[in-house]
């Protein structure tokens, strides 16, 4: 819950100069109220072929009376992307995986590419239990989603307990999980599916160390979090 709609269209602009040819698929994720006018500046400057829009939550529901919601059908005109699950849904309001899985199917009804994000907290990652929790989310996420459903499917995996406290998880750890993920999308659907499927890691990252984290073998990109409201530091990371 950043920036209003000036910051976010300046932040925008000052980006198109830092990021010219960008040689990775760039997705930005504004609030809703930012999303409209967000896609009106990319189509009228010719940047949306520098970046393509996605939503932050979407509601598991097409239309109907749900106060203050946004639904898929909404936004489809404007975004290709929707974050589904992110680590702040789950804890602040409490999404469980069988919201997060109506939410996923609600995105792939709309044609909508879903950032499906999980990961463990600190607790859990402390007792040696990270592993079993990620695919205890898989499971119950994709539950419903055939392989057609999931070749566009992105999932990014945020270790809870290395977000903005100062914390990181090593590169060797984030490479353990991500093939951990990649075993785990096999299984559920298959070895020729799960590769097609795009994994981010999104734990505190920053311009000093996206490219250990780009390093790792089955990391497909990054889910970046506040570095990506500083333009300095977001073309950093692009360009990493």
């Amino acid at each position: 819950m950043n920036l209003t709609v000036e910051q976010a269209s300046l932040l925008v602009e000052r980006l198109s100069r830092n990021i010219e040819h960008p040689e990775h698929d760039i997705v930005l994720c504004p609030g809703f109220v930012a999303v409209f006018p967000l896609a009106q500046v990319l189509r009228q400057r010719g940047l949306d072929k520098l970046f393509a829009l996605g939503v932050q939550n979407l509601n598991d529901h097409d239309e109907g009376a749900f106060t203050g919601e946004v639904s898929g059908s909404q936004v489809r005109d404007f975004v290709s992307y929707a974050i589904i699950g992110h680590s702040e849904r789950r804890m602040y309001y409490h999404e469980d995986d069988e919201l997060v899985a109506r939410k996923l199917a609600a995105a792939v009804r709309h044609d909508l590419t879903p950032i499906l994000c999980v990961g463990e907290t600190l607790i859990q990652h402390d007792a040696g239990h990270a592993q079993q929790v990620v695919s205890d989310q898989l499971a119950e996420d994709l539950d419903g989603l055939t392989a057609e459903d999931a070749a566009s499917l992105v999932v990014a995996y945020e270790p809870i307990w290395a977000i903005g406290n100062g914390k990181f998880d090593s590169p060797d750890d984030a490479d353990v999980m991500m093939a951990h993920i990649r075993e785990v999308l096999a299984g559920h659907f298959d070895a020729a599916t799960a590769k097609k499927i795009r994994i981010l890691y999104g734990g505190s990252v920053d311009d000093a160390n996206a490219a250990s984290y780009l390093a790792v073998r089955d990391c497909g990109g990054l889910l970046v979090g506040h570095a990506s409201i500083d333009h300095e530091k977001f073309a950093r990371i692009a360009h990493a």
